[in-house]
């Protein structure tokens, strides 16, 4: 863990900071509050440790300034104070202190809140870990709703398409076979001239090879393109069931 002291007491606070470095800690160690609290916003540290009475910025305005402007992770705030009546420790409690250690301080006792606060300091950390991945299963989720949002309206417009040319097929068929059946007319006549001929039996194979295109529209299961000179056109084999 992190530990920031904060104690105006030059003795109190080399004792303070040799111990909590004995006991595995890295820390710093400062000599008010004013200078605890630029050196917080600046850096992350889990633990403070910081005497109550104080000049300018005292324990307590440290402790609410904490707990105002949280950083990115929790920080324990453990008071140090010579008052150790209960009604000094409940104030420290509703100025968001953590703990409450009594000076002068004991080594023992000192290790056992650290102990403490790294179990307390642990949990938060993974707390903080499980919010952020929810957040980011919750984002996940948000935008998979607006994928199958868009899908579901881009599946919709195509049923839509795929309507429309069916009926568009269907029309254009009964068409093609009333002009077939025209030219047949036609081509039975007996004032017929061979030239007029040849060229119901064209109009008839263009008809016929429309016809066969229209129900080929009628089996597309997807769309799979080809290139062409001016530009990309449906492949209507490859577009089929015929096609698979």
């Amino acid at each position: 863990m992190r530990v920031l002291i904060v104690e105006d007491d030059t003795v109190s606070r080399l004792i303070l900071q040799r111990a909590v470095e004995r006991f595995g800690h890295p820390c710093v160690a400062v000599g008010d509050g004013a200078e605890a609290w630029k050196l917080y916003q600046d850096g992350s540290y889990d633990v403070v440790l910081t005497d109550w009475v104080m000049p300018e910025v005292d324990g307590l305005e440290l402790c609410r300034r904490i707990r105002q402007h949280p950083g990115e992770s929790y920080t324990y705030v453990m008071l140090l104070s010579v008052l150790s009546d209960r009604g000094h420790f409940l104030v420290g409690m509703q100025a968001g202190a953590d703990d409450f250690l009594a000076k002068p301080i004991d080594p023992e006792e000192l290790q056992a809140r650290l102990a403490s606060a790294a179990r307390v300091s642990r949990l938060h950390h993974r707390l903080s870990k499980q919010n952020a991945d929810l957040g980011d299963l919750l984002q996940q989720q948000q935008e998979l709703a607006v994928t199958l949002a868009e899908t579901a309206e881009a599946r919709g417009r195509l049923e839509g398409v795929t309507l429309a040319a069916r009926e568009i097929v269907h029309l254009l068929t009964n068409d093609l076979t009333l002009a077939v059946g025209a030219v047949d007319l036609a081509r039975g006549r007996t004032d017929v001239t061979p030239y007029l001929n040849a060229l119901l039996r064209d109009i008839e194979s263009g008809l016929i090879a429309a016809e066969y295109h229209l129900r080929e529209l009628q089996n597309v299961v997807r769309v799979a393109t080809k290139d062409t000179p001016v530009g990309p056109s449906l492949d209507l084999a490859r577009s089929t069931r015929e096609g698979n």
